[in-house]
């Protein structure tokens, strides 16, 4: 069949319009907004081309997930959090830094983090904690030279890195990050965790443990209020023995021998429980967030909740908890 004259300039113009808006579209795909930084000052927003403009950071890191296995470390580079923060507002031991990612995962990080890099850290072939010094939170978005793959938790990922070989726990490592926020801090608090080992746990830690994707918990009660926390078990694995976070850290032999399990609260109020009764036991819940938000101040700071607890036993107000040996 012949195309006349005016149909085949037709069909090029379609062509050319359409191989234009292709690469329109593409070229703002490349081109969008990447990252969102927001605090007092105002709010910026970046590609990723300019956040790759801007003075890199470049180190190691690696990360060690709820069960002790550990990845890397790896050689990454990308931009520090604490730079992009003083974009917005001034920082201080008032504010804290909140890094969400694309999916609504969030994580908020201390001045002392950012600043000083106060980080638990562990010998990657060992995966024992051992001391580390200069470490820097940043917004990676190249791995080992290449760019950070979507897998991996790119275009950017946070990730804490030092000149050395270093590990870091993973629940710190956010990925597939798009917004970060100068916040206000919230109240401080500790909780006292007294067996075997004596812990004194500050808020951003077990915030950290409370994370959906390291051992986070939740409990919808009759009123469809949730509930979200760490189990309690999960607490007293953590000083029952000298094995703290690993897999096997519960130590089940010794609660099968028995001991108490004693929750305590800041006005003095406590209840014991056994400890086969509290092993492996998800639905005994140390929560520290109802509805998605801190606990009310008649909860505050941590609540013990869960379907196999009475009204009674949930101790609100916990400042501690002891393990009484017989």
């Amino acid at each position: 069949m012949k195309i006349g004259r005016k149909t085949k300039i037709l069909l090029l113009i379609s062509l050319s319009l359409a191989l234009m808006s292709s690469g329109t579209v593409a070229l703002a795909a490349s081109e969008g907004v990447l990252l969102t930084v927001k605090g007092p000052g105002g709010t910026e927003e970046f590609t990723l081309a300019e956040v790759k403009e801007m003075p890199a950071a470049e180190g190691w890191g690696g990360m060690k997930d709820s069960v002790g296995n550990i990845s890397g470390p790896f050689q990454y580079k990308g931009v520090s959090v604490k730079s992009l923060v003083e974009k917005v507002g001034t920082f201080d031991e008032n504010k804290a830094v909140k890094l969400t990612a694309k999916d609504g995962y969030s994580m908020t990080f201390s001045y002392a983090q950012i600043m000083n890099g106060k980080f638990l850290t562990y010998d990657p072939a060992t995966g024992e904690e051992t001391d580390a010094s200069g470490l820097q939170l940043i917004l990676a978005y190249e791995e080992t030279g290449e760019p950070l793959a979507e897998k991996h938790g790119g275009p950017t990922r946070a990730v804490i890195i030092d000149g050395k070989k270093q590990v870091t726990d993973g629940h710190w490592w956010v990925k597939w990050v798009e917004k970060v926020e100068l916040v206000q801090l919230k109240k401080d608090w500790t909780l006292n965790l007294n067996g075997e080992l004596k812990v004194e746990m500050d808020r951003s830690s077990f915030e950290s443990g409370a994370s959906p994707s390291c051992h986070g918990a939740t409990w919808e009660d009759s009123e469809g209020n949730t509930w979200s926390g760490v189990p309690l078990w999960l607490l007293v694995g953590y000083v029952d023995d000298e094995v703290k976070h690993e897999k096997g850290s519960f130590n089940e032999k010794l609660a099968k021998e028995g001991y108490t399990v004693e929750v305590t609260a800041t006005d003095g109020y406590s209840r014991t429980f056994k400890s086969t009764r509290v092993m492996k036991n998800n639905d005994m819940i140390v929560a520290n967030k109802f509805n998605g938000e801190v606990l009310p101040e008649e909860d505050w700071p941590l609540r013990l909740v869960g379907p196999d607890l009475k009204g009674y036993e949930m101790v609100s107000k916990i400042a501690k908890i002891n393990l009484i040996f017989k």
